[in-house]
């Protein structure tokens, strides 16, 4: 593998940058790479580079990957030598772990796209390079080998990924455009929860309001960084959670026999995403429709949306 150093890496040890472009922790890249050369010449991991040097090493081997793969439908739609975009169902978790090792979105990667899929981020998440939470229905991009894997990790890092949102909240939203500016991290009183924390993380969302019946809203999320959860402790932050959300919405339970929701459903919608592709000069731009589910409650709240 060939890394250019920025002006953004220059100063940082070598074993640092290498980590940032291959989601490898320093530890990891330590075991993995055995030598590493910066203009020709090995080099020590802890090499402060320079801008413009070229870091060059050995493509590390991935895990050997011992997740079933399984006849599961998957919605491609768009695929290349070096990227798949998929449109992920709500009601899925993305990767295998304890409790869920089958039926994810892995087990259906490997099926539908067999080889053809990067191993960057570790065996049991193959091609995968941003994630969506099983309630959460859309546009995914998947990585095909690991150079295609790097850059979109630098891409997403860098804040160079458009991703567009829809969802239907509690409240009426009163103002047309705001912004939340609130770290996140883990809720201290519930480790599988997040929440605004003052030491959390950065974490900003711009949203729009495109409706309101007075009583809850249609808005449309702009998430500026990659939090988990961010769109949704956001919400709930200034007092309009989403609809259905058994996580962060207390009126959830009333809501989903109100409204008949599917199971394992929030209104959430990973409806658009654009970034520039990993191998060519050209911006990538993917749009989906919404889900009949969300379409129906729409149709419930009297929700519609004009352009």
């Amino acid at each position: 593998m060939r890394i250019v150093v920025t002006s953004n890496d220059a100063g940082h040890r070598i074993d640092v940058i290498i980590s940032k472009y291959t989601n490898y922790t320093r530890s990891q890249i330590k075991g993995k790479v055995k030598k590493v050369f910066v203009n020709g010449k090995p080099k020590h991991f802890g090499y402060k580079a320079k801008e413009g040097e070229i870091i060059e090493f050995d493509d590390i081997i991935p895990e050997v990957c011992d997740i079933t793969p399984e006849p599961i439908e998957l919605k491609v739609l768009y695929k290349d030598d070096d990227i798949a975009v998929i449109e992920k169902p709500y009601n899925m978790v993305v990767h295998p772990a304890p409790g869920h090792w089958s039926g994810t979105l892995v087990n259906a990667l490997l099926y539908n796209l067999k080889d053809k899929l990067s191993f960057m981020g570790g065996y049991t998440r193959p091609g995968i390079v941003h994630r969506l939470d099983k309630e959460t229905s859309g546009l995914m991009v998947i990585a095909l080998h690991d150079k295609a894997h790097a850059i979109l990790s630098s891409l997403f890092k860098s804040r160079k990924v458009y991703k567009e949102y829809w969802a239907i909240v509690n409240g009426k939203v009163e103002e047309k455009n705001f912004t939340v500016d609130k770290p996140i991290g883990r809720n201290p009183k519930n480790r599988l929860k997040m929440a605004i924390v003052h030491d959390g993380k950065p974490a900003i969302t711009e949203f729009e309001l495109l409706a309101t019946n007075g009583k809850y809203s249609l808005v449309k999320a702009r998430p500026i960084t990659g939090r988990t959860h961010q769109i949704r402790v956001h919400l709930k932050s200034v007092g309009h959670p989403i609809v259905g959300d058994t996580t962060y919405n207390p009126q959830a339970n009333k809501q989903i026999k109100e409204f008949n929701l599917p199971e394992s459903f929030i209104p959430l919608v990973a409806k658009k995403i654009s970034f520039p592709h990993p191998s060519r000069d050209e911006i990538m731009l993917f749009e989906i429709d919404l889900p009949k589910e969300f379409k129906e409650l729409m149709k419930k709240l009297s929700l519609e949306f004009v352009p």
